[in-house]
This record gives C-alpha cells, structure tokens and sequence, in this order.
C-alpha cells in the first residue's frame, strides 16, 4: 500500500485504531482524522525481510463519514475535510471609525520617548511629546455589553502567552511556532497527553479552542512525567 502511495500523490490518511467511534472490521475506529504528506522513505533489508520506514508530515484534518475494506485488506473511507476557522478580530464590530483619531496607538520599539530638545548642529530638534495613557487593545469593550476580561480569555496571544509561561520549566521550548494554529498543534504534539485528550484537540475547528482546552490541561497538571 504505502509504495502505491509513493508512486501516486504521497498522501494518505490516519486515524486512531484504540478510541472508541464507530466500527469497521471489528476494530474500534476514531471519527477525526488526518491527512500525511510522505516527506521521505527508504527500504531496510534486515534477516531477509524487508522493511519500509517512512517519515510524513500532517496536514489537513477530516471527518470519517463511511468505511469499506478493499479485497486486499486495505481500507478505503469517505472523508470530510474539517475548515480551519480564524476568527476575526472581534473589536473590527465594536470600534467606531469617528473615534480612531483618538485611539492609542501600540507602542513604539523604545519602552520610553521623553520629552526633550536635541541640537543637531545649529538646529534644534523637539522630539515627540510622550502619551501617559497605556496602549489596551482591548478598549473597544467599552462599546459592548462585555468587560475587558472577557475578550481577553478568547485573544490568541494572551493565551499563547500563558502558555507559554506554563512551559517556562521544560527543556525543549526552542522553535516554538508564532502562529496561533501552528503553534497549537505543537502544543498538542508535544504534552505528554493520552489518545483521548489528542482526538479531543484534533476534533476542534479553531486554534482558540485549542488553545483554551491546553491551557486547562497545563493549568491542572502539577507534576508531569516523561519516559
């Protein structure tokens, strides 16, 4: 099968084999799964038996909607590919355009811009007077039934952030991905987590709830150990 893959478009799907779902073949099967790109492959013949390793990349998510297996064994599915849903910015509703001049706007590269007269040779240069008021993203809440805190419990770098500091102590953080889907699933491929807890974060359309569902997990986890 998977040197008919090789040959063909390199792309095949996986789903878990020991969750509970529907059932083909007698074997429990999950109802989420993902596509994989063949990234690589090579043949290892070892005590006249030949082995064939292979390394593939995940892609695309999909919904198991029918099963049958083919005279040779191999089972063949009906699929639904799962959209990943971004959502939008939700002050985009909220903001007035009237009010944008008087908006803060994000704050420069320097943490501090005081006031000051420099001289360039003969000329004086004033600097840009400093603004006290603290930049808040989240502002537009004063234009919605919803407090701040409710908004900020939903913004993607709030809780990459979070996250973030929940995984201060582990060994390997380095290379962590900026975006919220990429890093997410990272997340999800890397906590020490059972098959259960896994098909949960796969099922899940956005990264919000991803990442909300891993940060619950991180929060209630004390002491974690690895093999």
């Amino acid at each position: 099968m998977m040197k008919h893959i090789i040959e063909k478009d390199r792309t095949f799907g996986m789903v878990n084999l020991r969750s509970a779902g529907s059932t083909s073949g007698g074997q429990p099967l999950a109802l989420v799964g993902t596509t994989a790109e063949i990234r690589s492959y090579g043949e290892e013949n070892l005590d006249h038996l030949s082995t064939l390793r292979v390394k593939a990349e995940g892609r695309q998510r999909f919904q198991v909607l029918e099963t049958r297996r083919q005279a040779d064994g191999i089972l063949i599915a009906k699929v639904k590919i799962l959209p990943e849903i971004v959502l939008e910015d939700p002050g985009c509703g909220a903001r007035l355009e009237s009010l944008d001049r008087y908006r803060i706007p994000p704050p420069p590269n320097l943490d501090r811009i005081t006031l000051q007269m420099q001289r360039l040779g003969n000329t004086c240069v004033l600097l840009p007077k400093p603004n006290r008021r603290k930049y808040n993203r989240h502002d537009f809440a004063n234009y919605t039934w919803w407090p701040p805190w409710v908004y900020k419990q939903y913004d993607c770098e709030i809780l990459m952030n979070r996250i973030r500091n929940e995984l201060q102590g582990w060994n390997h953080t380095e290379g962590i991905p900026q975006n919220p889907t990429e890093f997410s699933f990272w997340v999800a491929g890397n906590l020490p987590l059972d098959d259960t807890l896994r098909l949960n974060l796969l099922a899940f359309n956005s990264a919000i709830q991803r990442l909300r569902y891993e940060l619950s997990i991180l929060e209630k986890v004390s002491i974690i150990y690895l093999y």
